[in-house]
């Protein structure tokens, strides 16, 4: 087993080939599996702040101001209701 605390080991993948060698000799075929733990998550508050007028107005003029794709304008709505009338 290795971990990030063996030390520094400049031959490392060489001396995990050894391994895999040594327990392939012992008991015959193994599969070799490595996992990565970073440890425990540590609980943050996410806040997302809703979008400023100023950035609503933004986003409004670079949709009016782009071309589109597939031969249809960008529209812009901010509700579920919003989305039919914009896009019809």
């Amino acid at each position: 087993m290795l971990t990030g605390h063996d030390g520094s080991d400049r031959d490392r993948a060489r001396n995990l080939r050894n391994r895999v060698e040594v327990a392939k000799r012992d008991v015959g075929q193994v599969e070799l599996a490595l996992g990565v733990f970073y440890g425990p998550r540590i609980p943050t508050e996410r806040k997302h702040e809703p979008p400023t007028p100023a950035m609503l107005a933004q986003v409004k003029d670079d949709l009016a101001n782009q071309t589109g794709y597939g031969g249809r304008l960008w529209t812009m709505a901010s509700t579920l209701g919003r989305i039919a009338r914009e896009s019809a």
